[in-house]
């Protein structure tokens, strides 16, 4: 009897000695937490830690609200953004459960209405995969279908939020070849899940989601509700935090979940376990799951490319380990889930201010995980054959946002080059950016990943493909791109010159009164004019306007002198190439002035900006 009291005292005294150390161990964690906030001017995080069989930790640092000192605490609600994503694939998966749709229904199958265009629907329909995967090809946001500005007084349905989005819902190229992120395509799936299930989105994903997995404090918000316990949100400006209001955004599907530390732990178990904590129900089958964590559409998933993005859950190697997750970004918020299962941890971490969630994240990483240590250093040679074939220059083909991809093209595009056997990724400056070893079938690691990060392709179309991480480029010249860029510069230039000896020749015109400016020389100066007021009112609407995609005074005047610009430029060209001034030096200045002009000015035609009306955009 003695005997067995005290192995029931020695098993008490174990089982107290092991909790004692966890909770030391938690709050070691939390005071260097406390520590990462107060150091990076961050107001709070919401905080939830689990294992697959427990919860390490759920509840927060700093403050949810500063001006009621109000600290964060596991019921504390987070916009978590895109996050909501996830739970909007989880929900197609479970309508794949049960029979009601397949991942590769075309949307026309579900609803024939829409009519998006697709240059390629007869051989490559837009699917449910292509949608989750943002691989449909569709745009980002336009700015007049971001935010709500009063148009709804409640959310709206699926259907709605469609027609506020029907300008990105286009393809750019084949669906199921590239990935670019595309808020919209999940507002779109939010829509034919409502055709699917004849209820809102919200309702459905609530029942049979959120609910099932324990998430019963989880909300679908399309507006501030002030009897919840709802996190405030901060910016970031001139150094201070100010608090920012409750934005409705027109995202549906893509983006309105708020939720809290505790159901964000449960969630994190269910998709280490593949069941329900509390009920072990299988929500849905561990192999469609699997299939949400291995994207298969893109031409990179086609030739065996391991990493990626799948169905609302990207690939992400960390502290020696492989996990899975999304993040999200939204109005005063940042916000990140994590999950391995082979280091059996699971994270997730908001923040309520945007950016600089990672700071958090990698603390919480190295204390459980500790550094990076991985070595993946063995390499297998690489045939002189692909090196020949590969090196060169690779253009940026996959934007997210088309409207800025003008911009974008020639500072993201990419340089192959091989030494010994390593592949150097060097960005258009030519600085390597990337030293990468070759682990066969021409899928190329960096030294402490076991998650590839270039894939090198060749398609149907004998086209050469840089894959890198998620985005596409193809073999093209690099000096056509740097002739192109350079000829554009130069104009640039040149303009800007025209403007400001334009300023000088009317003051010294004004100094001798018995002189007039000639019409051509006045159209072309004014074209210089019209583009610098562009050049000015795009920055000074975007940057004095809380809400720019709005008619005002500065969105109006970007309208009004991209057109003048246009014509301009065009009439500068006419009358100077007609005119024949004694001066040879001045007559082909204004003739070079007026080439530029117009060369700038076609650039602007071919990208769409001459007329471009930012309220409608």
């Amino acid at each position: 009897m003695n005997n067995l009291k005290y192995l029931i005292l020695f098993i008490l005294s174990v089982l107290v000695n092991n909790f004692s150390f966890g909770q030391r161990d938690i709050d070691i964690l939390l005071s260097r937490l406390d520590s990462i906030i107060e150091k990076h001017n961050i107001p709070g995080a919401m905080i939830s830690i689990v294992r697959s069989d427990s919860t390490i930790y759920q509840g927060g640092v700093g403050y949810a609200n500063i001006a009621n000192k109000e600290e964060v605490t596991d019921k504390h609600l987070f916009r978590v953004g895109s996050i909501t994503k996830s739970i909007t694939a989880l929900g197609f998966l479970s309508l794949v459960s049960k029979g009601k749709v397949r991942l590769n229904t075309t949307i026309d199958e579900i609803d024939n209405t829409l009519n998006f265009s697709n240059p390629w629907k007869d051989k490559h329909p837009i699917t449910v995969e292509h949608i989750l995967e943002h691989t449909a090809g569709f745009d980002e946001m336009h700015n007049h279908a971001r935010n709500n500005n009063n148009r709804y007084d409640q959310a709206p349905s699926g259907r709605d939020l469609v027609h506020s989005h029907r300008k990105s819902l286009y393809t750019r190229w084949k669906p199921g070849e590239r990935w670019a992120y595309s808020n919209p395509g999940y507002v779109l799936a939010g829509h034919l899940m409502e055709k699917i299930t004849n209820q809102p989105y919200s309702q459905f994903l609530k029942e049979e989601i959120l609910n099932p997995i324990g998430m019963g404090e989880s909300e679908f918000l399309f507006k501030n509700n002030p009897e919840l316990l709802i996190a405030q949100g901060y910016i970031r400006e001139g150094g201070q935090l100010n608090p920012i209001s409750f934005k409705s955004i027109l995202g549906g599907a893509a983006g309105d979940l708020c939720s809290n530390a505790q159901d964000m732990a449960l969630f994190l178990r269910y998709m280490l376990n593949r069941k329900t904590v509390e009920s072990n129900n299988i929500i849905i089958e561990a192999e469609l799951l699997d299939r949400m964590e291995n994207p298969q559409t893109t031409i990179a998933a086609k030739n065996g490319h391991k990493g990626g993005y799948g169905l609302a859950n990207a690939k992400i190697w960390s502290n020696n380990y492989l996990f899975h997750g999304h993040d999200g970004g939204i109005d005063g918020f940042s916000s990140m889930y994590l999950y391995s299962q082979e280091a059996d941890l699971g994270l997730a971490v908001s923040i309520n201010i945007q950016g600089k969630i990672w700071k958090v994240l990698n603390e919480i990483l190295r204390f459980y995980l500790g550094k990076n240590e991985y070595d993946n250093s063995d390499a297998i040679p690489i045939p002189d054959e692909v090196k020949k074939k590969y090196t060169g220059y690779y253009n940026f083909k996959s934007p997210r946002v088309q409207t800025m991809y003008f911009l974008q093209k020639p500072s993201i595009a990419h340089v192959l080059e091989f030494e010994n056997d390593k592949l150097l990724v060097k960005d258009f400056t030519g600085a390597v950016r990337d030293s990468l070893i070759h682990k066969g079938n021409n899928h190329y690691y960096r030294r402490t990943e076991n998650l590839p990060l270039v894939s090198l392709i060749e398609n149907e179309n004998n086209t050469l493909i840089l894959w890198l991480g998620n985005e596409y480029y193809e073999k093209g010249s690099q000096a056509k791109e740097l002739t192109k860029v350079c000829i554009l510069v130069f104009s640039i230039l040149i303009v800007l010159l025209n403007f400001l000896f334009g300023i000088f020749g009317w003051l010294i015109l004004k100094l001798k009164k018995d002189q007039k400016p000639r019409k051509n020389r006045t159209i072309l100066w004014l074209a210089s004019l019209s583009f610098v007021i562009m050049i000015i009112s795009f920055i000074l609407t975007t940057e004095l306007y809380e809400v720019p995609e709005t008619i005002n005074i500065g969105s109006v005047i970007l309208c009004l002198s991209s057109v003048v610009f246009l014509l301009c430029s065009i009439l500068s060209l006419i009358k100077t190439l007609k005119g024949s001034g004694n001066n040879f030096f001045f007559r082909w200045y204004y003739r070079l002035s007026a080439i530029s002009l117009c060369i700038i000015a076609f650039w602007f035609l071919s990208n769409n900006l001459i007329g471009f009306m930012m309220w409608a955009y």
